[in-house]
Parts: structure tokens; C-alpha cells; sequence
């Protein structure tokens, strides 16, 4: 839990029962805001959300929106602050840069959040999940690839510390799949046992073909992968 989490608990140890938010006749207590960042932090784990990803909150001066903030911190998350006025546009342009992998959106403003997260799917309560960006959507034979859902797969296998996946251009397929390992620091794994692992948990047309190990992947200066700055070995640049 971070610090700014834990100064919730501390208040709400401190003054259960003063007044943490206030909007109109709308009062919450600081036991209740600790109670329901709490289940906002259960909700975010049981949607697959993990400490270090990041969380839109893309909501006006609501009380809903400290409830949220602090239930992403509690769940160990980044919070992506955005404004309920953006437009599509814009808003892909957040979402890419940060790699949000939810946003929760003013009810309002949910028509703009879709069409800006651009690859996205809503689940049964109305949860905006990131799948993940058009531009790096591998399109393999006239089969979609999403990279993230393969680099998962890769981040299962104990010796993958990172991976990138990529398009890599073939002559009859369009695109092939392509996989770049960084391995865990004196771990051993081969291309052939990385690509193995792949198969054994996805469509056949997902898996990818081409494995390859680095010593490190480009990223941003905030650490975000930039799966368009990888570099294919010899031989297989178009």
C-alpha cells in the first residue's frame, strides 16, 4: 500500500467519524471512504489489476472520485488522472502514453472513453478494460494477435523478466509473430523452449514464430515498453 493510502487508514484511525468529503447534503466519513476504497482496491484485483498498473479516472469533482483514487493506490496502482471534457482523440493519446489497462468514466463521458481506448472491452458491469492498442495490433493470415495478451503469457514463465511482442513482416502472411525476452538475471531459457511455452497456452495462430533474447528493451523515460522501437535481429528485416 502506498504512502498517500496509508494516510487514509492513519485518518480514518485518527478521526473515524469526522467528515472526509462533503458534496451538498452528501457527507462521507473518513471509516467510510477507508471502507470503500477498499472494495473499489477488491474489485481492481479481481479484474486482474496488479500493483504498478495503471488506472484512468475519468470523472468531474464527484464523490465517487476519492473512492476510486484512493482504492487504485490501495490496490497498489497508478492512478491516470483525466479530464471528463476530453475527446477521443485526446483521449487515446492518455491511454497510450500511460498504458492504462482500466478506466473507470463518469457515465457521461463513457461514449468518448470507448472510442478513445480504441481496442477495448466493456465487461458485464460496464468496466472499460484496455486490450490493447490498434497500432500494434499483428494481423497474422487475416487472424488479430494482440501483443500484450501473448507477453502476458511470456510473463508466466518463471526465467521471462521482460518481453515485446512485434509484428514481423512475412511475404504470404501479412505479419508473423515475433517475441523479444529479456530473461530474469541468471536464468536459462532457450527461444525453442520460450516459443514451446506459448504454444502450450495459446491458438495456434497466435504463438510466435520467431523468439529471440536481448539484453534489455527501449522503453520510455517513465519505463513504458515501446514495443515500435524494437529491433528485429538479422535476417529477419523486411
Amino acid at each position: 500500500m502506498t504512502s498517500l493510502a496509508l494516510n487514509l487508514v492513519e485518518a480514518k484511525d485518527m478521526y473515524p467519524k469526522r467528515a472526509a468529503v462533503q458534496l451538498d447534503d452528501l457527507v462521507l466519513t473518513y471509516d467510510e471512504l477507508d471502507e470503500r476504497s477498499a472494495r473499489v482496491a477488491g474489485l481492481l484485483a479481481a479484474r486482474g489489476v496488479e500493483a504498478g498498473d495503471r488506472v484512468g479516472l475519468m470523472l468531474p469533482n464527484v464523490p465517487q472520485f476519492p473512492m476510486l483514487y484512493y482504492g487504485v493506490l490501495r490496490a497498489g496502482a497508478v492512478v491516470v488522472p483525466m479530464n471528463p471534457l476530453l475527446k477521443a482523440r485526446e483521449i487515446e493519446y492518455y491511454l497510450g502514453d500511460s498504458g492504462a489497462k482500466l478506466v473507470f468514466a463518469w457515465h457521461a463521458t463513457t461514449g468518448e472513453a470507448a472510442k478513445g481506448a480504441d481496442l477495448a472491452r466493456q465487461d458485464e458491469d460496464g468496466y472499460l478494460f484496455i486490450v490493447d492498442r490498434k497500432k500494434d495490433l499483428i494481423i497474422r493470415g487475416g487472424y488479430n494477435v494482440y501483443p500484450r495478451e501473448i507477453e502476458e503469457v511470456l510473463y508466466e514463465h518463471p526465467a521471462v523478466a521482460e518481453a515485446a511482442v512485434v509484428g514481423v513482416p512475412h511475404p504470404t502472411h501479412g505479419e508473423e509473430v515475433g517475441a523479444a525476452v529479456v530473461l530474469k538475471a541468471g536464468a536459462e531459457a532457450s527461444p525453442a523452449e520460450l516459443q514451446a511455452f506459448c504454444r502450450e497456452r495459446v491458438a495456434a495462430y497466435k504463438y510466435p514464430r520467431h523468439v529471440w533474447l536481448e539484453a534489455a528493451l527501449p522503453k520510455t523515460a517513465t519505463g513504458k515498453l515501446l514495443r515500435r522501437e524494437v529491433q528485429l535481429p538479422e535476417g529477419l528485416s523486411p
